[in-house]
This record gives structure tokens, C-alpha cells and sequence, in this order.
């Protein structure tokens, strides 16, 4: 039995998602396959109602997508190595390859971006020591004064005279009066005795002002003696008898109240008359004032009547009055003086301060050498101290605190208590305000001597600050303005100091030496670099020694060192310390170097002017003695010595252990990784791909931001690619990069070559850190993979040729005679739908080949995907043709794809085959079956 295969429009279609699709159009593949499960004729024979039934085949091998691969031999092929079968059983293309950027790092090497030799620097040191005398030290008399003047307080009271003018007769009615006396001969008349005029006015009186201190006033009582006096007066008086009485009220509830505890003036006590020449008055007298409307403009009101009780006019005098009669009431204030006003003020505050005022004193050059030593001054003398203040009639002025500052080399003892005395500070704060002058004993002068250029001075300020205030509240006014423009001073004055004695506190030696040295020439700066940031190093220390000679002897005392040595801001730590005592003139002291910092350095710029960065070594201080005994006499031999400074590692290097650094650099790289191209079976196939999906898997311990693109040849450019960024180079970093590709043309250039450039920029705004110990690693592993799916145009045909063996003469009987029905059953879990078509055929043993018997078209679709059924097809040879010699069956198989997935163990089987001879056909099977035997 052989078989033959074809496969012909294959077209492999997409997943969804990941899927891989693969058209196969115009291809043909033509091979051979052995079936090896073909069972023995079974030539039992079974009568059915409709005719007789003769089996022929029990069942073929069982025909899956692996065994139809391998027998096409397209497993074997270079393209056939990239169908993988998934642990899902289903088909994949799958292509994996990776390549490695370690030798195209190497250009982006920065291991010895930063080369630094060892910094030396040495000094050697020499002092004078010259003599010094009490005498030549001594300091001038100083003074610091403030003073002010307090406001000038007023309280207006505003109490001016009123006056109330009022005609009690009219001219005209006087006139007639007298006419009418005169007509009748008399030389007086008398004014009609229900004569009134009723009155009723108001003057006005203005507000009274307060100082602005005030807030308000709650009770304002006056001096004894205090009144208001009012005068009744009638203006050049015509009356020979009768009086004039004012019934009239004045209301003064919004200014004061009288010592009768009233507030109203009633003057109808009053009464003008010939004894008193029509004039009278009367004096009330005031006890406080009102202060609910103090600062309000008050209406002062006049009511009431005026009255006449038998007036007799003389005739003439009426009759030459051409004014009427008026009369006046008059209201005078006399003695008001205030007693006891209480009321709320405001704080009032008065700044305290006086700008500081600087002094200095020039010391004999020697004494920079002697460091701090104290004055002790003849005599006694003592800085004064002056409070000059009003009397304060029982006000309470308070303070937070005056300050007064002092130079801090002034020492003072047995302080007042009035002063609170800060010696470190070197302040008095006085914290009660009272009046007085106090003395301060000074105890010595300090000095700690200042180098200003050739010289030495000792330096200092006086000043003060701080406020006076009357605090808000409530208090007595009259006092507040009895300190109307009082004087406030305060006096500080330091006498001439002259030395008696010296005594050392210390015994120093200035040290203040320097020196410049190269850290990177421009022409070692690579191309490459824009900025170096941190630069770590490795055990590198500042290794600090200093020896001196000559030094003088100091009894008990011991000598230290105090010096700072300022490196160039690139080295960290850029400032050292160092306080330590000088053992036998000797001193060593290690300091480690945490690393340095070129951040704030151009590099590229120095490199493109030629410039090296260059750095300096400051060492200023003081070698001094703690607590010295010291003959002053003997201070007069040279102090030598050297002070050494080395910054290395114990290879005498600066070995950087990590760098970090901003560079311009591009990798442009190209690939080339063997792809395979189609098989030969496979030449005339065109291939219409979709997108798939390609996984780059980015594996690198750098810490290197690259921004990156990946073009590949005959698929697409411009993919972004992400790199991994790791500062452990310990550690292999990985990322994933997906993208969805289209390799049409790819894989229908049938080139066996996958070419892949890379193009990577650093980023120039992120660090690349580099560890210079350290082995770089850069590599890309690339994943195609995408599941196998055939497509409704995937047609895949096979041929099975069947030995009818002794069953061959009985079919050929049965078609000489009529027709036969070809029975059977199929199973298939293909995704195929599943057609026949069937040939007999004659087998010639001389010539070996087959001949075909000339049948009517015997092709039917006998199932469909994945099922398993029976079937039945017509067997009718063509009219005139032979059946001599029929051994063979021919099966033609078709297989249509639907579009699902192919999996490897998918499988058809046809079993039972068997034909049925129509009903009323006598055959003699015996004869045919031992005719063949």
C-alpha cells in the first residue's frame, strides 16, 4: 500500500491577540506516506435487508498533523525548526535568537573617566616670639549715651464763658408805654403786671480733648474751689421801682456735677432791683465731671421764664430808649482744675535703643603670638551707669528688658542687682526701671588679639536696645500729665584702662599656610563627558602631620592644636577639623575622604579651552598652650616646624570605587543572526503575515539611561526599546520590551539573514553611574512566537490506496453486474471539513504500476470538523469500461480548514469499509473467494 500527499493552499491565519498569520498561497508539496495500521480483509459476509453486505477494510492508521508534517519533511527544514508545538498541544511559530553589546559598551568605557593622583602638600613653618610689657597696653575712655524726651500729654478742657443775651422789652412797646404816660402828663409809668417772656435756648459748649494715650475716661474730679458763678444783668436799667426774676434752669448733665451732687444751675433766686442796680449773681460749686460724652460737642440748655413784678419806668428814659430792654445771663467756669482723673490709656512705649558703636585698640605686634591673655588694670576702675528718669508720681514704667552690650573682652565683677549680667554674652540687661547712677567694677580685659593685615587689634561695640513703657490699664491721669516732655536718658561710660599685670590664659602660634595643586588636566577629559557628579572612592584618606621644634616650656600646661583645613568645595568633606594635643611637638591624625563632587564644573568646557580644574589646600589655625606657665623673658627664640598633608589610599592613589556622570554618546549598531528560509517545497508560496508579536528581552547590569530604537530589515523601523537601569552591578537587570510586528516581507524574501540595528542615545539629563571594578554586561534575547491557525482557504489533500486483496474479484463481480454502495465510518478531531473522492484500480504485475478503472465521479464530503459519522458512497464503473484486474481502492482525501487552532495530535481515521450489493443480485461467493486462492 503507498500513499501520497499533498498540500496545496495552505494559509495559516491569526489568533486573536498573539497569533502568528501565515497564507500559504500556490504551493504544492508532493510526498510519500507509508500507512502502517492497515488490518487483514475481513471476508465474512452479512445479509441485510436491502442486499448483501461485503466488508472490505477494518480500519486505516490514524492520519494526525505530526505525522502529515514529518512525512511532508518540512520538520527537517531550517524553517521547519521554527514550528514548535506548545504544552497546549497547539502549533507555534517560534523563533528565538539573542546578541550581545558587551564589546560595543567598551566605547562607552568611563572606568577611567576620572584619573587623580595623590594630593601632597607640605609647608614648613617659622615664629618669632618677641616680648611684650604691660605698659604698652592700655585703652581709652568710651562713652554711650541715650536719651529721649517723653510726649507732651494735654488734656483740653475746654471750658470757655457762656453768654445768654435776651430782650425783655421791645423798643416800640417801650415807646407806646411812655407816649401814652406822656399824652397824660406823667412822669412814670408802670410795666402791665402779667408782663412775662418765656425762654427757651441753647449755647453750645466744645468737645474736651484727651491725649491719645487715652482710651477712655472713667471718672475726672476737680481741685476745691472749683465753680461756676452766673451773672443776672439788665442793660442800662429804666426802672425807678419793681424787680425783673429769671425763673430759668440751665442743664449741664452732660459736663458736670455740682458739689450738691445736681447737675442743673437754678438762678430764680436772682432777683434784679433798684437796691442791687439790676444786677445779681450767684456761685455754684462743681465737684466732677461728666465723662460718658468728654469727648462730644455738649448743647447747654436755657429754660424757663422771665418775670416782672411791679416795674415802674421813668417816662423820659423809656422814651430815649431805642433799644429795648435786654437783659444777660452770663455762666463763668472759675478754678477748674482737675484733682483726680482716672482713666484707660493705650500702652505707651518708648524705643530704647542706641545703634552700636565700634572700637578698636591696636596691640604691639608681638603680642599675635601670646593668643588669649587678660589685662588686669590699676586702680579700680569701674564702667558708670546713669538712669535718668522723671518723677514718676506713682507710675509704673516697665521694661522686657534694656539690653546693653559690651565688647566681650571687658570682664566685669560684684555686679549690682539691678543688672542681670550675661558674661558670656557679654550683655547687662536692666530689668527694673528706676532712677539712678550704679558703678560696675571691671575685674580684667580679655584680649584675644585680631591679625588685620601687618598688625593686631582688639575689637568691640557698645550698644543698647530695648523699650520703656507705661503699660495699658487704668490709672490716674493728672500723673501721666505731669510727665509731659520730661527728659528719659540713659549714660553708659567706660574709663581709660591702663595694664598693671598680665596673665596668659593661652600661649598660641597663628598658622595660616595654603598651596594650589592640579586634580584633572583638560587634555584626560574624555569627549564624551558632559558633567561629572559624585565621584565615590575607595579607602582614600587625608592623612594630617604636623612637627614643631623649639617650643617653649609651660610648666603643667600642655600645647594643642586647633586648625581648619579647607580643601576646594569638590572634595568632601571640603572642611577638616582638627583639635587635638601636640605630644611631644608631634601630631598625626587620619580622616577619611568620603568622596568627591565635580557637579558644579564644566568639564567640557575646560576641556574645550584647555583648562585644567585646579584646587587649593588651606590650613589656618592655631598651635597654642592650655593653662601655660610661662617666663616672658624666655619668648624671645625662633618656634619651627612642617605641616604635611597627603590625600591617597594605601597606594598612594585616589582609587574612585563608583562614578557618576552625565555623557553625549550614541551606539549605532548592526546584527545579523541566520533566519532560515522557506523550505523548496515552499518556493512559489506567498506569505501575507499580520502583526505578531515580538518579545526583546533586555538583560544589563549598567546603570546607563539609554533611549533606544530597533529597526529590522524588511519589517519596520523606529521601535523604542527600554534598557534596564541598575546601580548594582552585582546584579543582572532585565526588562521586557513587546511590540507587534509585520514580517511579510521578512519571510517572502526568503533571506536567511535577520538583520537588527540598533541605534541608542544616552540620555543627557540622567546619570550613567559606573563602578570601574565592575563587569558590564549588555545583552538582548529576541522571542517570536505565535500560534498556528489554519484558514478557511488551508486545503490539505492526501492519498490512500487500500489492497482489496480476496475481496478485489468479489467487488468487480458485483460492478459487472450493477452498481454497489462503498460504506464506512470516519472519526475526526481535525479542524478540517473532510472530502473524498474514490478511484478503483487495476494493478499490473509485470509493469508494476496501476491502471484506473473508468468509474462514474465517486467524491463526497463524508464529515465535517471534528465529527465522527458513518457514510456512503456509489460505486458505478462507466459504461463499456473493464473491471479486469481490480486490486486496489483509491482514497483522495481533502481537508478544509475552519480557522481553529492545529494541534499535533489531531487526527482522522476511516474504519468499517465495506460494500453493499443491491437486493436481487445472486453472487457465488465461495467460487470468487477460492478462485483467488
Amino acid at each position: 500500500m503507498s500513499n501520497k500527499n499533498l498540500f496545496k493552499k495552505a494559509a495559516v491565519r491569526a489568533l486573536p491577540a498573539t497569533a502568528l498569520v501565515l497564507a500559504l498561497s500556490y504551493c504544492t508539496v508532493d510526498e510519500r506516506y507509508s500507512y502502517e495500521n492497515i488490518k487483514n480483509v475481513n471476508t465474512d459476509v452479512t445479509l441485510f435487508e436491502n442486499g448483501l453486505s461485503v466488508p472490505l477494510v477494518e480500519s486505516t492508521a490514524k492520519i494526525t498533523i505530526d505525522s502529515l508534517v514529518r512525512a511532508s519533511g518540512l520538520d527537517t527544514t531550517e524553517f521547519g525548526q521554527y514550528l514548535k508545538v506548545g504544552e497546549d498541544g497547539n502549533y507555534y511559530i517560534v523563533y528565538e535568537s539573542s546578541l550581545s553589546l558587551d564589546d560595543a559598551i567598551k566605547d562607552l568605557d568611563l572606568k577611567n573617566l576620572v584619573q587623580l593622583d595623590a594630593v601632597n602638600y607640605s609647608q614648613e613653618l617659622s615664629y618669632k616670639l618677641g616680648d611684650i610689657s604691660g605698659s604698652s597696653l592700655k585703652t581709652t575712655a568710651e562713652s554711650l549715651e541715650y536719651s529721649t524726651n517723653l510726649e507732651s500729654f494735654n488734656l483740653n478742657l475746654n471750658f470757655e464763658p457762656l453768654s445768654e443775651d435776651i430782650t425783655f422789652l421791645q423798643a416800640e412797646y417801650l415807646h407806646t408805654l411812655a407816649t401814652a404816660a406822656e399824652a397824660l402828663g406823667q412822669s412814670s409809668f408802670t410795666i402791665p403786671s402779667d408782663l412775662s417772656l418765656a425762654q427757651n435756648s441753647s449755647q453750645k459748649l466744645p468737645a474736651f480733648t484727651l491725649p491719645s494715650q487715652v482710651k477712655s475716661l472713667k471718672s475726672a474730679n476737680l481741685k476745691p474751689g472749683a465753680a461756676i458763678v452766673i451773672e443776672f444783668t439788665a442793660d442800662d436799667p429804666i426802672f425807678s421801682a419793681g424787680s425783673i426774676v429769671p425763673d430759668i434752669k440751665v442743664d449741664l448733665s452732660d459736663v458736670l456735677v455740682l458739689a450738691d451732687g445736681t447737675s442743673t444751675l437754678d438762678i430764680s433766686s436772682l432777683e434784679l432791683n433798684k437796691a442791687n442796680n439790676y444786677s445779681a449773681s450767684k456761685s455754684f460749686a462743681i465737684k466732677s465731671l461728666t465723662t460718658t460724652k468728654f469727648t462730644e460737642e455738649k448743647n447747654i440748655p436755657f429754660n424757663g421764664t422771665i418775670r416782672q413784678n411791679g416795674l415802674v419806668a421813668e417816662t423820659a428814659k423809656a422814651q430815649a430808649n431805642s433799644k429795648g430792654l435786654n437783659v444777660s445771663i452770663k455762666v463763668n467756669f472759675v478754678n477748674v482744675e482737675l484733682d483726680e482723673v482716672i482713666g484707660e490709656i493705650k500702652e505707651y512705649v518708648m524705643e530704647c535703643n542706641v545703634e552700636p558703636k565700634s572700637i578698636a585698640y591696636e596691640m604691639p605686634e608681638a603680642i599675635g603670638n601670646f593668643g588669649t591673655f587678660s589685662i588686669i588694670p590699676k586702680g579700680a576702675p569701674s564702667v558708670s551707669v546713669n538712669i535718668d528718669i522723671p518723677e514718676l508720681n506713682d507710675l509704673n514704667l516697665v521694661t522686657e528688658g534694656i539690653v546693653i552690650h559690651i565688647p566681650e573682652f571687658v570682664k566685669f565683677e560684684n555686679v549690682p542687682a539691678i543688672f542681670a549680667y550675661d558674661e558670656a554674652a557679654s550683655t547687662f540687661t536692666i530689668t527694673k526701671i528706676e532712677k539712678g547712677n550704679w558703678n560696675i567694677p571691671i575685674k580684667e580685659l580679655e584680649i584675644t588679639p585680631k591679625k588685620v593685615d601687618a598688625g593686631y587689634i582688639v575689637e568691640g561695640s557698645y550698644s543698647a536696645n530695648g523699650q520703656i513703657a507705661i503699660p495699658e490699664g487704668e490709672i490716674d491721669l493728672t500723673k501721666l500729665l505731669a510727665l509731659s516732655g520730661k527728659h528719659v536718658g540713659i549714660n553708659v561710660s567706660v574709663p581709660e584702662i591702663e595694664a598693671e599685670s598680665i596673665a596668659l590664659k593661652e600661649l598660641a602660634i597663628d598658622v595660616d599656610e595654603s598651596a594650589d595643586f592640579d586634580l584633572i588636566a583638560a587634555k584626560d577629559i574624555p569627549e564624551m563627558i558632559l558633567k561629572v557628579g559624585a565621584v565615590d572612592l575607595n579607602n582614600v584618606k587625608a592623612q594630617f602631620d604636623i612637627e614643631l621644634g623649639n617650643l617653649p616650656e609651660i610648666g603643667d600646661g600642655k600645647f594643642l592644636l586647633n586648625l581648619n583645613i579647607a580643601m576646594p568645595d569638590f572634595i568632601k568633606p571640603s572642611e577638616i577639623n582638627i583639635a587635638e594635643e601636640v605630644s611631644n611637638g608631634t601630631l598625626s591624625k587620619s580622616i577619611d575622604i568620603e568622596g568627591i563632587d565635580l557637579s558644579a564644573y564644566d568639564l567640557a568646557a575646560l576641556k574645550a579651552e584647555g583648562k585644567d580644574l585646579k584646587g587649593s589646600v588651606r590650613v589656618l589655625g592655631k598651635v597654642s598652650a592650655e593653662n601655660p606657665t610661662v617666663d616672658l623673658s624666655s619668648l624671645n627664640a625662633d618656634i619651627t616646624g612642617r605641616i604635611a598633608l597627603k590625600i591617597a589610599d594605601e597606594n598612594n592613589k585616589i582609587e574612585i570605587s563608583r562614578i557618576a556622570a552625565r555623557v553625549d554618546y550614541q551606539l549605532d549598531t548592526l546584527f545579523k543572526y541566520k533566519f532560515g528560509a522557506l523550505p523548496e517545497e515552499l518556493k512559489d508560496c506567498v506569505l501575507e503575515l499580520p502583526e505578531a508579536d515580538l518579545i526583546a528581552n533586555i538583560h544589563s547590569n549598567l546603570a546607563m539611561p539609554l533611549n533606544a530604537t530597533l529597526d529590522i530589515k524588511n519589517v519596520a523601523e523606529g521601535y523604542k526599546v527600554n534598557f534596564p537601569y541598575s546601580e548594582n552591578p552585582e546584579e543582572i537587570s532585565t526588562i521586557s520590551n513587546e511590540y507587534k510586528i509585520n514580517i511579510n516581507n521578512l519571510i517572502n524574501s526568503h533571506d536567511e539573514n535577520l538583520e537588527l540595528t540598533l541605534k541608542a542615545q544616552v540620555d543627557k539629563t540622567k546619570d550613567v553611574i559606573v563602578y570601574p571594578d565592575a563587569d558590564y554586561k549588555l545583552d538582548i534575547d529576541f522571542n517570536l512566537s505565535a500560534p498556528v491557525q489554519l484558514g478557511e482557504e488551508t486545503h490539505i489533500t492526501y492519498a490512500d490506496t487500500l489492497d482489496l486483496q480476496d475481496s478485489a474479484a468479489t467487488l468487480a463481480e458485483v460492478l459487472k453486474a450493477t452498481k454497489a454502495q462503498l460504506y464506512g465510518s470516519i472519526e475526526s478531531t481535525l479542524p478540517f471539513t473532510v472530502s473524498v473522492k474514490v478511484n478503483l484500480l487495476a494493478y499490473d504485475k509485470e509493469s508494476d504500476t496501476y491502471g484506473t478503472i473508468d468509474t462514474k465521479p465517486i467524491e463526497a464530503v463524508i464529515a465535517k470538523a471534528g465529527e465522527t459519522n458513518d457514510f456512503t458512497l456509489l460505486l458505478e464503473k462507466a459504461e463499456n469500461a473493464s473491471v479486469e484486474g481490480l486490486s486496489h481502492i483509491r482514497f483522495s482525501v481533502d481537508l478544509q480548514a475552519n480557522g481553529a487552532n492545529a494541534k499535533e495530535d489531531d487526527y482522522i481515521q476511516i474504519s468499517k469499509l465495506g460494500v453493499t450489493v443491491p437486493e436481487g443480485i445472486s453472487l457465488n461467493i465461495k467460487d470468487l473467494t477460492s478462485k483467488d486462492e
